[in-house]
């Protein structure tokens, strides 16, 4: 463990470091993570068990992608794909491919872009990072902002993958886009319904209603969040015009 921190607390003493001395202070925090990311495989050979090894893996090599954040700003965008491809070696990684896609964007490499798109999806279709990397693309390459329908797409993506967390922040940038999504705030106002954020599960849900009252789906939502706040009566009135209605 102490070898695996090394590299890490190295790589921490470094970073207010922003002059062009920093990448080459870097390579031994680089060099590091490497080792540490071998000794980790190999320390889960050992033991028939690839799990922690893999973590360790992981771990060693983001500490190397941190070392990409710099590289960047020092207009050195060739050492940060660079970085970026040493990282793309392990197996899917959605963190580590965003970082290269966004490398190569700011590159205006956009083909290549696509292309690496357009080879993940065929080993990992329907992926919602995938999609929402599709979609920073097309703004990109179109210089235009994302709108609110797209940004909609990718949250419900992100929903129907289980990944809640990346699906309400995908909602949230989709309501600040348009406040009119009826979807974005249904789906929203159940996350928060289960996170127990009520109170905003509530407003938000009300919200959805005025703009779509004859959803079932949100009727449903926001009986169960009155359930939980121990407002039976409303919660019933919610529970009946839920059955009444005639839309999803």
């Amino acid at each position: 463990m102490a070898l695996f921190l090394a590299p890490l607390a190295l790589e921490s003493s470094i970073f207010p470091i922003r002059d062009e001395a920093f990448v080459f202070r870097s390579y031994p925090c680089l060099l590091g993570s490497g080792l540490c990311f071998a000794w980790g495989m190999s320390w889960a050979g050992k033991r028939s068990s690839l799990l922690p090894g893999t973590a360790l893996g992981l771990l060693a090599v983001l500490t190397a992608v941190e070392s990409w954040k710099w590289t960047d700003p020092l207009g050195l965008p060739d050492a940060a794909e660079a970085v970026a491809r040493r990282c793309l070696r392990i197996p899917y990684h959605p963190k580590l491919l965003g970082i290269y896609l966004l490398t190569l964007m700011d590159l205006g490499r956009f083909t290549e872009a696509q292309e690496r798109i357009a080879l993940e999806e065929r080993l990992y279709p329907n992926d919602a990072f995938l999609l929402q990397a599709r979609i920073v693309l097309a703004a990109r390459m179109g210089h235009r902002p994302i709108d609110g329908a797209s940004w909609e797409s990718v949250g419900s993506a992100f929903l129907k993958q289980g990944r809640l967390v990346d699906a309400e922040s995908a909602y949230r940038r989709a309501l600040s886009s348009d406040p009119s999504l009826f979807t974005a705030r249904n789906n929203l106002g159940g996350i928060l319904l289960g996170r127990g954020s009520l109170p905003e599960a509530e407003l938000m849900l009300r919200e959805a209603l005025r703009l779509n009252p004859g959803s079932a789906g949100a009727w449903r939502n926001l009986a169960a969040v009155l359930a939980r706040e121990g407002r039976e009566e409303e919660a019933r009135d919610a529970e009946a015009r839920c059955r009444a209605s005639s839309s999803p």
